[in-house]
């Protein structure tokens, strides 16, 4: 009887934390792994040093793909709002379709800072990579094992005279770190011979995590990053399927 009247206090429990949303962020929190590595909204960069670096001609162009079409948005500074992510697109997990990337390689970030976007009033965050091996590489591009490549990526973090920290970006969007080894899904931009990056998967030998989540639960600021499933060696075999290069995202 005891057992019974146990039971059913369990469902009923189970059932008042899923209505609340509870139970789906405790659901979430279980299933990642306890030394899964958490996301970054980038490196954070001084407000001189971004803005100086934002105005050199390397940087125009691509500052300008990050510029907000709102133009009643102020200029990024001390009365902006410190935290401000993009809600996700969908609560679906990211298309990888052929048509939307043409790069695939295997690298270390060496390097990484934040940059303002042309108009001053977004963040977006550029790493340099080690190349280790090139998967698919774009047509009108030489690329290859050894050599190093720029990666840009719609966020990243500024720090203020005051040292107030600015974040732009995504929540379910985790920028690359430095030291870390990643499988990179890249689109080549030949106007500044640069590459956007799509998606990643940070590479730990016996454990893969994919740097997006769209279906993450709640609005953490910090989280783990959600396991992929299968080894390093399984993921890169996979991603050299050209029919599935984003199979096994779920």
């Amino acid at each position: 009887m005891f057992g019974r009247v146990l039971s059913l206090f369990t469902v009923v429990s189970l059932l008042l934390l899923s209505s609340s949303g509870i139970f789906n962020q405790l659901m979430y929190a279980q299933n990642a792994d306890a030394s899964a590595p958490y996301n970054s909204f980038g490196p954070i960069t001084d407000y001189s040093s971004a803005l100086k670096d934002s105005l050199d001609s390397g940087h125009v162009q691509k500052g300008m793909r990050y510029n907000l079409n709102n133009e009643k948005v102020p200029e990024l500074g001390e009365g902006s709002e410190a935290n401000l992510f993009d809600l996700p697109k969908s609560h679906t997990s990211k298309s990888l379709s052929p048509s939307g990337y043409n790069t695939i390689v295997i690298g270390t970030v060496t390097n990484g800072r934040s940059y303002l976007s042309s108009d001053k009033r977004n963040i977006y965050s550029e790493f340099k990579i080690d190349v280790r091996e090139v998967i698919k590489s774009p047509g009108s591009s030489t690329l290859a094992a050894g050599q190093t490549i720029e990666i840009e990526r719609n966020g990243g973090a500024i720090r203020l005279p005051s040292g107030k920290i600015l974040q732009r970006g995504s929540l379910t969007e985790s920028m690359p770190q430095v030291g870390k080894r990643y499988a990179l899904i890249l689109q080549y931009k030949e106007d500044t011979r640069s590459f956007i990056l799509i998606t990643g998967y940070q590479l730990e030998g016996n454990h893969v995590y994919s740097l997006d989540d769209d279906q993450k639960s709640g609005n953490a600021l910090n989280h783990p990053l959600k396991e992929h499933g299968g080894t390093e060696n399984q993921l890169v075999e996979e991603l050299k399927k050209p029919a599935s290069p984003g199979k096994g995202e779920d």
